[in-house]
This record gives structure tokens, C-alpha cells and sequence, in this order.
């Protein structure tokens, strides 16, 4: 069936096209496929002007016309005129499969033909009312940190004002959500009844295992206002509340088969790497940006792991702080980390950066995945020599003229060593001053800089008692509340809304030990937690009152460490 379409809408692209010049015009759906019943939008754009008015009617062989519209836009860029038209189809199609998109009629010219695939619809809403709202998931169960794409739709038949819908709300777990897309609307047929439909998407992801409850989600409106204020005897205007159903899950655990550091459950995750040079040439003192790029879907970028190298002695590294960004595509958000790595060889000699494997859980496959960039073999040339520098072994073979006897070879001699003198001091002097600079950027590179901890507000004395029962009660989750307590009482203007967050304002000595509560947390092989330990590291960052400046990468539960 669908060679035989291929083949009908080639014959129809040849037969179609012109034989002599004419202005070009597009066509593309605002979305492939649909389901059947659900209208969607046909845009013609031409460039130029056309021949004439445009001929829909070989649309209607498969379609019902819902509505047209044009619209113009002239732009003028370098004093070139560039103008663009659009005509715009709302469509719905009459029967589901493949359908042709025919060659549409403009004058003399003809828009190109195309292909749209309708899906069989199979509703078994309720087909009688006139308004309804339901959320859909976009699967029955997932793992911990996995995303779960929840679709909340408004159905309505009739026209209503001051309409609202309110927030995605869960119950059960911890649960961050997000919003993932701008707002959708079209329109669906359901039992021969004409809909209007709203539909907003969000990406939830649950941070423990267990039940996760979709609450309600609850939509308001008036109906009957503008009948009511032209005819005083009309209908008087009412509040319309309607309210989806509840929808439960299960949370699954970290599955034990998984074989990585970090709990990464994605549909794929890719690794890129850039260098400031391509190729990159290494010489001895001189640096080489390495640019190491992770792209997960289906995770925010908050939640992808820092790059480790283990980089030869003969080479050192210096990273920069790493550029965080998340977007969506299609019903996934798109997280991305970019991590910038100054790379300064020592020595010369041939060298190997070994390969960076990143371990992940394909949610798509439900198997262990890895990403890797493989491992380069390099060659570190010596230092690069001045200008106009002669290099030591050619100075070494180079004759000295012949001395000249008398007055003349004394004063040249006389000459000659005060110049040796200066060369000598000016060397020492830049000498030194590039080694202050090298330990100055190092020094930067290595430690970034400190802020003093902000204003403390009065709630937070009682917020930190909390943290310590906690500890002494070696009571992990709820010490993970009381922490995140404690940080909205210090850090009021821009509190932190995760363990990683707050890890990432202190020093790093502690670093380890918000690792160890995370695992506690979170891993299916974390063991007993030492609420003691966790503690005395706290108490004694608290009280120095020092943190990292960090940017704001989301508001999500970093990455947990298995065992």
C-alpha cells in the first residue's frame, strides 16, 4: 500500500511541475501523523507573488475544510525586499490511512502535492458531554528518576469565558515536575460531536521508589455571560467545574543488573568532544582546550555526571565551570552539559587520553547502554621558540668570526660583556614573571571563588537542630528535608532546592558525605548511613560559613552514586 502511494505521489511531483518558470509554493503540516476526528493545519507559503486565487476544493475529497485564513510579511534586509504569503487550512480528515495531499491550484501555478498519515482514533471517552478533562501518561511504570511524560487535556463542545486549568499536582513519592512545551490547542471529532481541545504536556520525574498518584487536575469556566448581558431574561451565567480522574503508579527501583557509577535512566545519551584547535597540536607550557559535550534525552541537565580524566602525570588539567541547558523536543526534555578542560603537557613525548565511558539504562531497551569517547594518542612537541630565536643547536654550530687585534678587539671586548649582563637580567626578570602567572591561573583554575554565606534569617537556629536530630537518628530522608529546610532559612533570595545544590555551595571536603546520604537515599546497595559523621562535616562547614557561587542548573535531585 505505501509503494503504491510513493509511487502515486511521485508520478503526481512530475506531472505536476511546470515547464516554465513559475513561483514556488510550499506545503507542510503543523503536525504528522494525526489521529483521526482530530483536526490539524495545512500551510501554503510562496515567496513570490502567485498567478492567482488558490482552487481547495480537491481537498475536500479526503478532508473536511474547518476554515481558511491568509496572511502576508514583508521584511526589507540590506535594502532587499523579501515578502512571504501564507494561506492557512484547518483541516479534518474523513477517513484514516496515508491520504495524498493533491496539488492545490494558484492560477497557473501549483503548489507541491504530499502525504499526511491518519490514525484511527478508538476513543472510549465519554462521548456525550460537553465539556471533560482527562490526563494521559506516557507509561504505566517507570524508574526512579526516569522521566514520565503526563498529558492533561480540556475537551469542550460549547463556548465558555474566564476558563482556567490548574497545576499538575502528585502525592506519594517525591516528584519534581516540569513544564516541558508551550500550550497546544486543535480540534477533535469524538461521536460526531465537534470539539475544541486545550492540551498541556509536563515531564515528571519521581526521586524515590514506591506509588506515585496523579491528582486530580481541575478545570473552571463560566458559561452563559454574553447570552445573559443581551438578553436580560436569557440564561444567567454559571461556573462549570470539571475534574479528571486520579491516576496511580509504580515507581520502580534502580533494577540490580545496572552496571554504572551514576543512575542515568535516558533514551539515549550521546558524548561529543571539541577541541580549541582542530587538530590539536600540543607543545610543552602551552594550553589546549578540550570541549567534552553529554546530551541525554529524557534527563535534565542538572542531572548528568562531572567529567573525570585520568590524565597522564605529564599532563595536567584545569576545568572551567560547566554550562548547563535543558529544551525540549517533541514530548522530551533535552538535557545538555558542556564541559570546558584546559589541558597543560609538561613533558614531551607520546602521550594517551584515555577514553571517557559514561554507563547509562536505556529506558528504550531496558539493558545496560554506554557512551564513549575513545581514547586519542597524542605527541607533545617541545616549548615553540620566539621568533627570530636561532634554536640552541644551530647557535652551537654556528663560527665566531675571527677576533680583530689591537684597540679595536679590547673596546669590543668591553662592549660585549655589559650586553651579556643586561640580556641575562631581562631574562630572570620575564623568567619569573611568567612563572607568577602560571601559578596565579593555576591557582584560579584550581579553586574557584568564595562568597560569604548569605544573611540568616531567625528561623534558622531551629532548622539546624532538626539537621542534628536527624543525623542522630541516622534518619536519611528526614534528613534530607531538614536540610533543605535549613537552606531556605540561609539562602532565602535563591534557597537551593536539592541535596546537590547545597553540596555545591559548600566546600568540597563535604562533598563526599552528601554522596554517602544521597546513596542512602536512593541506592538499591547503600547500606547504613552514619548520621554521626555526616553531621560533624556539616556543623563544621555551617559554621565557617563559606560556600561555592554556583548558577542556577535547575531544580532537580542531582545524580546518585550506586554503592
Amino acid at each position: 500500500m505505501m509503494n503504491k502511494l510513493k509511487l502515486i505521489f511521485m508520478l503526481t511531483l512530475l506531472l505536476s511541475g511546470p515547464l516554465v518558470h513559475a513561483a514556488e509554493i510550499t506545503v507542510a503540516a503543523d503536525r504528522n501523523p494525526v489521529s483521526l476526528d482530530e483536526s490539524f493545519q495545512l500551510v501554503f507559503s510562496a515567496a513570490e507573488d502567485v498567478d492567482g486565487e488558490p482552487d481547495f476544493s480537491p481537498l475536500e475529497n479526503d478532508f473536511e475544510i474547518l476554515g481558511k485564513q491568509e496572511s502576508s510579511h514583508i521584511s526589507i534586509i540590506n535594502g532587499n525586499r523579501q515578502s512571504e504569503k501564507r494561506w492557512i487550512v484547518s483541516l479534518l480528515a474523513k477517513h484514516s490511512g496515508d491520504i495524498i495531499i493533491p496539488a492545490i491550484t494558484f492560477g497557473k501555478d501549483r503548489s507541491q502535492p504530499g502525504v499526511i498519515t491518519v490514525k484511527q482514533s478508538g476513543d472510549d471517552r465519554d462521548k456525550g458531554r460537553e465539556i471533560f478533562v482527562e490526563v494521559e501518561t506516557s507509561d504505566d511504570s517507570v524508574y526512579v528518576q526516569q522521566q514520565l511524560g503526563v498529558t492533561a487535556r480540556v475537551f469542550r463542545s460549547i463556548a465558555v469565558a474566564n476558563a482556567t486549568l490548574s497545576p499538575l499536582t502528585v502525592s506519594g513519592v517525591n516528584t519534581f515536575v516540569e513544564n516541558i512545551s508551550a500550550d497546544n490547542r486543535y480540534r477533535t471529532r469524538i461521536d460526531d460531536k465537534l470539539y475544541d481541545v486545550f492540551e498541556r504536556r509536563y515531564a515528571l520525574y519521581p526521586q524515590a521508589s514506591g506509588e506515585l498518584t496523579i491528582n486530580q487536575v481541575i478545570f473552571k469556566a463560566t458559561r452563559g455571560m454574553g447570552r445573559f448581558f443581551a438578553d436580560p431574561f436569557g440564561e444567567r451565567p454559571k461556573s462549570i467545574i470539571r475534574r479528571s480522574e486520579e491516576k496511580t503508579l509504580m515507581i520502580k527501583a534502580v533494577p540490580p543488573a545496572f552496571q554504572g557509577n551514576y543512575w542515568l535512566p535516558v533514551k539515549s545519551l550521546q558524548l561529543d568532544e571539541s577541541w580549541s584547535a582542530e587538530p590539536p597540536v600540543f607543545h610543552v607550557g602551552e594550553p589546549l582546550t578540550l570541549t567534552i559535550k553529554q546530551t541525554a534525552r529524557g534527563l535534565p541537565a542538572s542531572q548528568l555526571p562531572e567529567i573525570s580524566l585520568d590524565l597522564p602525570d605529564q599532563i595536567k588539567a584545569y576545568p572551567d565551570q560547566p554550562v548547563l541547558n535543558n529544551q525540549s523536543m517533541d514530548q522530551d526534555l533535552l538535557g545538555s552539559r558542556e564541559d570546558k578542560i584546559a589541558l597543560i603537557p609538561s613533558e614531551p613525548g607520546q602521550f594517551v587520553l584515555p577514553e571517557i565511558r559514561i554507563p547509562y539504562w536505556s529506558v528504550d531497551t531496558d539493558s545496560n547502554a554506554v557512551a564513549v569517547i575513545p581514547e586519542r594518542r597524542i605527541e607533545v612537541l617541545p616549548a615553540a621558540t620566539a621568533p627570530g630565536a636561532v634554536p640552541p643547536a644551530e647557535a652551537a654550530n654556528v663560527s665566531k668570526p675571527a677576533p680583530v687585534t689591537g684597540a679595536t678587539e679590547t673596546a669590543a671586548a668591553g662592549d660585549e660583556a655589559p650586553a651579556s649582563s643586561l640580556w641575562q637580567w631581562l631574562s630572570a626578570v620575564l623568567l619569573v614573571l611568567w612563572l607568577l602567572t602560571l601559578y596565579m591561573w593555576r591557582r584560579s583554575a584550581a579553586r574557584p571563588d568564595r562568597v560569604p554565606l548569605a544573611h540568616t534569617e531567625p528561623g534558622a537556629g531551629p532548622a539546624l537542630k532538626a539537621v542534628e536530630q536527624a543525623c542522630r537518628e541516622n534518619d536519611p530522608q528526614q534528613c534530607k528535608q531538614a536540610l533543605l529546610n535549613w537552606a531556605r532559612h540561609n539562602w532565602s533570595e535563591r534557597p537551593p532546592r536539592s541535596l546537590g545544590e547545597i553540596s555545591r555551595r559548600f566546600d568540597h571536603a563535604i562533598s563526599d558525605h552528601f554522596d554517602a546520604l544521597n546513596n542512602a537515599l536512593y541506592s538499591n546497595t547503600g547500606g547504613s548511613w552514619k548520621g554521626d559523621e555526616f553531621w560533624l562535616a556539616f556543623r563544621r562547614c555551617a559554621k565557617n560559613n563559606k560556600r561555592i557561587e554556583t548558577s542556577n542548573t535547575g531544580t532537580l535531585e542531582p545524580m546518585f552514586r550506586i554503592g
